[in-house]
C-alpha cells in the first residue's frame, strides 16, 4: 500500500494572435456594424476579450456591435484578457454630408443707421460647412459688413451681399461656392408729432357727406 504524489501544473494556452473581420468601415449616421473577432490558437485557454471605443462621440461598441452616433473618426479596439495583451482595431469613419445650398435672409425693412445680421441656413441643416468670407458691393458706402455677417446701414441704396461657403464631406473632399442676397436701404420715415384739424366744429345734415381735412405736423 505504498503511494506517492506528483504535482502537475497545466500551463494556460495564451493567445498568439487576434484579428477582426474588418479593419476599416465607412458608415452613415445611425448605421450599425457587427465586428467579429478571431483568436489564435483556437484552443486558447481564455478566449475572452474587451472592447473599447476611443471616440464616444462617434460610435459606441458592445460585444462587437458598433452603433454610429456622430460624425468623424473613431477607432474600435479589442484586446485579449488572458495576459497576452494582444490587440486588434477597426477604424470607423462617419461621413458628414456636404452642403448643397445655403439660404440667406435679412430684415424686410432696413433703414439708414440700422445694425442687422445676415441670417443663413445650410441645406441640409447638419452639413459640414462654414461661411469663411462676407463681401458687399458698395465698398462700405451703403453698408459695412464684418466677418460674422453683422451689417451697419450707412446710406440709402441697393447693395448685393455675397457669402463664400466652404463645405466638406467630413474627410478629404472640400468644395467652395458662393451665394448672394440683394437688399435695399432707405431713409427712416419721419413720424408726425401732431395732427391739426382744419376746423374745430362742423355742422352736417342727415344724409349729407362732408370731408374732414387735417394737417400732419
Amino acid at each position: 500500500n505504498l503511494s506517492d504524489t506528483c504535482l502537475v501544473r497545466v500551463r494556460p494556452i495564451l493567445a498568439t494572435n487576434i484579428m477582426l473581420n474588418k479593419t476599416y468601415v465607412s458608415a452613415q449616421m445611425d448605421d450599425s456594424i457587427q465586428l467579429s473577432v478571431t483568436i489564435f490558437p483556437a484552443n486558447t485557454t481564455n478566449p475572452n476579450v474587451k472592447w473599447h471605443s476611443t471616440n464616444h462621440g462617434v460610435a459606441s461598441v458592445n460585444n462587437g456591435f458598433v452603433r454610429i452616433i456622430g460624425y468623424g473618426l473613431d477607432t474600435i479596439r479589442v484586446r485579449t484578457t488572458d495576459g497576452s495583451n494582444l490587440e486588434a482595431q477597426c477604424i470607423v469613419f462617419c461621413h458628414a454630408p456636404a452642403a448643397e445650398n445655403v439660404i440667406l435672409s435679412a430684415p424686410n425693412t432696413i433703414y439708414v443707421g440700422d445694425t442687422f445680421h445676415i441670417n443663413y441656413q445650410f441645406v441640409p441643416e447638419n452639413a459640414d460647412a462654414r461661411i469663411y468670407r462676407w463681401t458687399e458691393s458698395s465698398r462700405g458706402r451703403v453698408i459695412s459688413i464684418d466677418s460674422t455677417g453683422t451689417c451697419v446701414a450707412n446710406a440709402t441704396g441697393n447693395v448685393t451681399i455675397t457669402a463664400y461657403i466652404e463645405t466638406s464631406d467630413g474627410f478629404s473632399s472640400t468644395t467652395r461656392f458662393s451665394r448672394t442676397l440683394r437688399i435695399r436701404v432707405t431713409n427712416r420715415p419721419t413720424l408726425a408729432e401732431s395732427l391739426q384739424l382744419e376746423s374745430d366744429t362742423m355742422q352736417i345734415s342727415i344724409g349729407e357727406q362732408q370731408v374732414i381735412t387735417y394737417t400732419l405736423l
